[in-house]
């Protein structure tokens, strides 16, 4: 439902911008080739792959699409570029910030713990300053 929200979203974006219904289907392109996109997708979204993929599919002169290593384009037609980025990554992120806010929570913890050596410290400087210098 997701895929048909975004393309109906582009259809209606395109054709208030002053292209005709026709004109906007026929820049998209192959409707197999959208289909074969969003199907890989969920496939790399099952299998959990950790890591950012981008694909490139191009069809070739006899209508078979492939995926293309070489091209870069980003256009609708015959070449469509495909970025899936995958939980695993924000799950990444979320253990680096546990860790960071574990080693900050010993580390204050040991400081709370040490705050009495370090205020009477503190103070026998002060007293020392006040009336020995």
């Amino acid at each position: 439902m997701d895929n048909i929200r975004y393309y109906e979203d582009y259809i209606s974006r395109e054709i208030q911008t002053g292209k005709s219904e026709e004109q906007v289907l026929l820049d998209l392109g192959d409707p197999r080739l959208i289909a074969k996109t969003i199907l890989q997708v969920d496939q790399q979204r099952e299998e959990g792959i950790y890591e950012s993929r981008e694909t490139i599919y191009t069809e070739d002169a006899d209508g078979i699409y492939q995926e293309d290593t070489a091209g870069r384009g980003e256009s609708f037609g015959n070449r469509m570029k495909v970025h899936s980025f995958q939980i695993k990554g924000g799950l990444l992120l979320l253990a680096v910030v546990v860790i960071l806010f574990l080693v900050l929570g010993t580390v204050f913890a040991i400081l709370w713990k040490l705050l009495p050596v370090i205020l009477i410290i503190a103070g026998i400087s002060w007293l020392y300053r006040r009336f020995f210098s």
